[in-house]
C-alpha cells in the first residue's frame, strides 16, 4: 500500500513534498515524531479586559476575540440606518475555562435586543481550543436586514515574514495565501451571502492562520448559515480581520432566539512538512461535535451498487449472485449495494401514517414496470445480499419531492410544497417511478420534518436488520437561499440540514454501526446541480453525478471524515469516467442496472467483466484522496471530459483529392454492418461530423469478437495516394464522446496489383482514441483499393464506429 501511495503522489503531481509527507501519512507509510515538549506547558487563560474584550492568553500568542485596529468591539449593523457596538457586558465567570457575557441594546423600531455569549476554553497539551456560542433575542420580531462583524486580533511572536493563510475552498483546493495590508476576503455560503462573484467560495466555514515559527490557528464557525472572513497581516507579529454575516429580516423576521456558534484551535508551529489537514478537524470536532466519522466498514467500500428495480425487480438477485461468484468473501464486505425504486410512489415510500408502519404489499413502479412486491419478499432479496457478505444499503428517498399524481393515499400533500415569495414551487424528477409531475417540500416545515421522522423509524423496524444504511438521493434540491413562505418565512437551506442531521441521528440512536447517505450533486454553479453541502452532517455522500470527473473535487471537505461515493448509470459507456475517479480521487468502482446503460453484472461482456474486476483490485490498494494542493483544473485537464486529441486535416492543395468519395467513383464495402441505416457507404459521403448517423450517413460494424472488422474502400481506376484520413465516431456537441465510441487500433493496408495481395501500408497501435487521425505517407503510392483493418475499439460492445475514411492524392 505504501508503494502504490508513492505512486498516486508521482502520477497526479498535485502533491509538494510538504502535502506528499502528509500523504503517507493518511496510507500509513511514514511517521512524523510527534511535537517537542517546548510547548508542552501550553498554559491558556480567559479573561475579559475592558478595553479589549475577550482575551485568550496562551505562551505562543495573544487572542482578542472582540477587537482588530478596525473595529474595537463586535457590532450589529442595520438596514437603513443604526448600529449598535457590543460594550460594557454583564461578565459572570464561574471558573477560568468559561465566560458568559450579557448585554442589553437597543435596535431600530423600539427592539429591545438581549445578546449572550457563552465561551468554554479547552487546553489539551500544546492545543488550546475555544468554542462560543453567540446568541441574539429581541423582545419582538427584527425586520430589518441585520449584519453582525465578529472583529479578532491573533499577535505572537515577530517573524522573518508575515503570516500566511490555508483556505478550503468550495472545489476541493487547500488553496495558500500570502497576507498582507490588503485584506483577504472568503466566505462559506448557505442562507444569506455577503460576498460577490469575486469573493472565493469555502467548503466548510473555517480558516488556517499561519506564524511560521511561531504559532498555528484555525478560526471557523458553524455551518448552518454564511460567514465570510476577512483577513490581513499589518506586520510581523499580528493577523487581523472580522467574520461577518447577515440576516436577511426584511424576508425572513429575526424572532426568537437566533444561536451561531464559533471556534478557535491554536497549536505551536507544525512540525516541517505537515500539511493542511488539522485545521479541517477542529472545524468538526468544534463545530460538529455530533458528526463523528462514520463506522469503519464505511471507509472500506471499493464498490458500488445501484439497483433501479432492474429487469422488472429480478434483476438485483441475479446480480448479486454473479457478483458473489465473481469476487471472494473478504472482498465482498468492501462492496456496498443500494436497492432502488422498491416503493409504490415518491412521497409515499411504501409507508401508511395512518398506522406508522410500512405496508405489508404495494405495486413497485405502478405506472411502467409493475413489480409487485411485498414486505417479506423485500427483506428477502434484502436478506440474499446480507447473507452473502455485502454490505447493503436501501434507497430512502429522492430528495424532499413528493408525486402529485400518486394514485396512493398519503404520498402528496399540497400544502407542504415549498412556495417562494411569488408563489413558485420547485418541480423535481420524473421517470419510471413516477406518476406525475412531483414537487420539492419543504423541509422546513414542521410537519414535513416529522412525517420523516416517523417513515425512517418504520423503515428502521421493518427492514433495519437486513440493512447497513440508508440513501437519500438528491438532496440538492434545496439550494442556497431558498426561503419558503408558508407556513412561515424560513431559510430551507437551514431546514434541510437540521432535517438530513435529525435523521442521521435517528439512525445512529437504533444502531451506530448503520449509516445515513446524503446525495449532494455539489459543483460549480449550473442549474440541476447541489450547492449547499449537506453531506457534512450526514455519514458521507453517494450522489447521482454520474462519476463525472470535474464533480469529485467539491465533495472533497464535505466528506472529509466520512467517504464520498458516486453513482454512474453509464457505467459501460462512461467507463473512461469511473477509472478517471479511481484512479486520481481514490473514488470506489461504480455500477448500475435498471437505468441508462441498463447492464448489470449478470449481463456482462467478457471484455467489460475482465476491466471491471481489474479496476476493483486496483481500487483495493488505494487510499482516497482528501483535498487536493492545485487548482483542481489542472488535474482535469488529464480527464476524460479534456479536450480529445486531434490530428488538424490539411486544408487540401491545388489539384489534391479525396479519391474515396462516392462523388469520385469510389465504392465501400465492409465485414458486416450494424444494420441498414449503418452501411459502409455512409464514410464515402465527405460529412465529417455525426449529421445523420443512424440514417445513412458513417458506418457502424456488427459485434465480432473472432477476427478483426474491417471496410474497404475501391476506387474506378488505381489513383495515387499521399494521405489517408481516419474521422473517429464522436457526437458533434461533445467531441469527448469518442473516448466512448471510438476506434483506438488499426491497420491500413493497400492493394498490391503485382503481388496479387494485401500490402500493410499504416498501423496505429498506441491504445489511444484521437478524433480525427491523418497518417501521411512517406511518398505516394499507386492502388486501386485499400481497406481499415480494426483491431481494438473504445466501447465493450465492441462495436466499430466511424464517420470517414479518406484517402487524398494529387490528380
Amino acid at each position: 500500500m505504501c508503494t502504490n501511495g508513492m505512486k498516486i503522489f508521482r502520477r497526479t503531481m498535485l502533491w509538494d513534498n510538504r502535502f506528499y509527507r502528509k500523504w503517507a501519512m493518511i496510507v500509513g507509510c511514514l511517521t512524523v515524531a510527534p511535537q517537542t515538549s517546548l510547548y508542552a506547558a501550553n498554559a491558556a487563560s480567559l479573561v475579559w479586559d475592558e478595553a479589549a474584550g475577550v482575551v485568550v492568553q496562551t505562551s505562543i500568542a495573544t487572542v482578542q476575540m472582540d477587537r482588530s485596529d478596525n473595529l474595537p468591539a463586535p457590532v450589529l449593523k442595520f438596514a437603513g440606518g443604526g448600529e449598535v457596538e457590543l460594550k460594557n457586558p454583564q461578565v459572570a465567570q464561574p471558573d477560568a475555562t468559561r465566560l458568559k457575557l450579557t448585554y442589553r441594546a437597543a435596535a431600530p423600531g423600539g427592539v429591545a435586543l438581549k445578546v449572550v455569549r457563552e465561551l468554554t476554553l479547552t487546553s489539551r497539551e500544546a492545543n488550546t481550543e475555544l468554542v462560543e456560542a453567540f446568541q441574539i433575542t429581541p423582545d419582538k420580531p427584527i425586520t430589518a436586514d441585520l449584519e453582525i462583524r465578529r472583529p479578532f486580533t491573533i499577535s505572537g511572536a515577530k517573524g522573518a515574514s508575515r503570516a500566511s493563510a490555508v483556505c478550503p475552498l468550495f472545489n476541493g483546493w487547500a488553496k495558500p495565501y500570502s497576507l498582507s495590508e490588503t485584506a483577504l476576503d472568503v466566505e462559506y455560503r448557505v442562507g444569506n451571502v455577503l460576498g460577490g462573484k469575486d469573493v472565493e467560495r469555502l467548503a466548510l466555514p473555517v480558516i488556517q492562520l499561519d506564524k511560521q515559527g511561531a504559532w498555528r490557528a484555525a478560526l471557523s464557525s458553524d455551518c448552518r448559515f454564511s460567514a465570510l472572513f476577512s483577513v490581513s497581516a499589518a506586520n510581523e507579529t499580528t493577523v487581523q480581520g472580522v467574520v461577518r454575516y447577515r440576516y436577511a429580516c426584511s424576508r425572513v423576521p429575526l424572532k426568537g432566539t437566533e444561536t451561531r456558534q464559533f471556534g478557535l484551535w491554536l497549536t505551536p508551529p507544525p512540525p516541517a512538512g505537515e500539511p493542511f489537514g488539522k485545521s479541517v478537524d477542529s472545524f468538526f470536532r468544534l463545530m460538529l461535535p455530533d458528526v463523528p466519522p462514520g463506522p469503519k466498514w464505511l471507509h472500506e467500500i471499493a464498490m458500488v451498487y445501484y439497483d433501479y428495480l432492474s429487469e422488472n425487480g429480478q434483476g438485483w438477485e441475479k446480480d448479486v449472485n454473479e457478483l458473489a461468484r465473481l469476487l471472494k468473501p473478504d472482498e465482498r464486505r468492501r462492496v456496498a449495494l443500494c436497492f432502488h425504486g422498491w416503493y409504490e410512489s415518491l412521497g409515499g415510500y411504501g409507508y401508511d401514517d395512518s398506522t406508522g408502519k410500512m405496508k405489508t404489499s404495494w405495486t413497485a413502479m405502478g405506472r411502467t414496470r409493475k413489480v409487485p412486491m411485498t414486505q417479506e419478499e423485500m427483506k428477502r432479496r434484502l436478506g440474499v445480499a446480507k447473507q452473502l457478505g455485502f454490505r447493503v444499503m436501501l434507497y430512502f428517498g429522492d430528495g424532499v419531492i413528493q408525486d402529485s399524481k400518486s394514485p396512493s393515499p398519503g404520498c402528496y400533500y399540497p400544502d407542504w410544497n415549498y412556495e417562494d415569495a411569488n408563489g413558485k414551487r420547485i418541480t423535481g424528477w420524473e421517470g419510471p417511478d413516477t406518476w406525475g409531475t412531483t414537487y420539492v417540500r419543504n423541509p422546513s416545515n414542521p410537519e414535513v420534518v416529522a412525517w420523516y421522522g416517523r417513515y425512517l423509524k418504520a423503515l428502521l423496524a421493518a427492514y433495519g436488520s437486513e440493512l447497513d444504511g440508508f440513501v437519500w438521493d438528491e438532496t440538492h434540491y434545496i439550494k442556497r437561499g431558498q426561503i419558503a413562505q408558508k407556513p412561515e418565512p424560513v431559510y430551507c437551506d437551514q431546514g434541510m440540514m437540521d432535517l438530513l442531521a435529525g435523521l442521521r441521528r435517528q439512525v445512529k440512536a437504533a444502531d451506530p454501526e448503520k449509516v445515513f447517505l446524503a446525495s449532494d450533486c455539489v459543483g460549480p454553479d449550473e442549474p440541476g446541480w447541489g450547492n449547499v453541502n449537506y453531506a457534512m452532517v450526514a455519514d458521507g455522500t453517494f450522489q447521482d453525478s454520474w462519476c463525472k470527473p470535474d464533480r469529485w473535487s467539491f465533495g472533497l471537505f464535505p466528506n472529509w471524515r466520512n467517504t464520498f461515493w458516486s453513482c454512474i448509470w453509464a457505467a459501460e459507456s462512461h467507463f473512461s469516467w469511473m477509472r478517471w475517479g479511481v484512479e486520481n480521487f481514490g473514488t470506489p468502482v461504480a455500477i448500475s442496472n435498471g437505468f441508462g446503460d441498463d447492464r448489470g453484472p449478470s449481463e456482462w461482456n467478457p471484455k467489460y467483466r475482465k476491466a471491471v474486476l481489474e479496476l476493483f483490485h486496483k481500487r483495493l490498494t488505494k487510499t482516497p484522496v482528501r483535498f487536493l494542493s492545485v487548482d483542481p483544473q489542472i488535474l482535469l485537464a488529464t480527464s476524460p471530459e479534456a479536450p480529445p486529441p486531434s490530428d488538424p486535416i490539411p486544408v487540401p492543395a491545388a489539384g489534391e483529392r479525396n479519391w474515396a468519395l462516392a462523388s469520385n467513383g469510389a465504392r465501400a464495402t465492409a465485414s458486416s454492418a450494424l444494420d441498414a441505416q449503418s452501411g459502409p457507404m455512409g464514410l464515402i459521403d465527405g460529412v465529417r461530423d455525426d449529421s445523420n448517423w443512424t440514417a445513412g450517413h458513417g458506418w457502424a460494424g456488427q459485434i465480432v469478437h473472432a477476427a478483426p472488422q474491417w471496410v474497404e474502400i475501391a476506387f474506378p481506376q488505381p489513383r495515387p495516394v499521399s494521405r489517408f484520413v481516419i474521422v473517429n465516431y464522436a457526437d458533434k456537441r461533445d467531441p469527448t464522446s469518442v473516448i466512448m465510441w471510438g476506434v483506438v487500433n488499426y491497420d491500413i493496408e493497400i492493394w498490391d496489383a503485382s503481388s496479387n495481395a494485401w500490402k500493410p501500408t499504416v498501423s496505429e497501435n498506441q491504445n489511444r482514441v484521437m478524433v480525427n487521425r491523418v497518417h501521411v505517407l512517406e511518398k505516394p503510392v499507386e492502388t486501386s483499393k485499400f481497406r481499415v483493418a480494426i483491431k481494438d475499439v473504445a466501447p465493450f460492445d465492441d462495436i466499430a464506429r466511424l464517420l470517414q475514411v479518406e484517402a487524398w492524392g494529387n490528380e
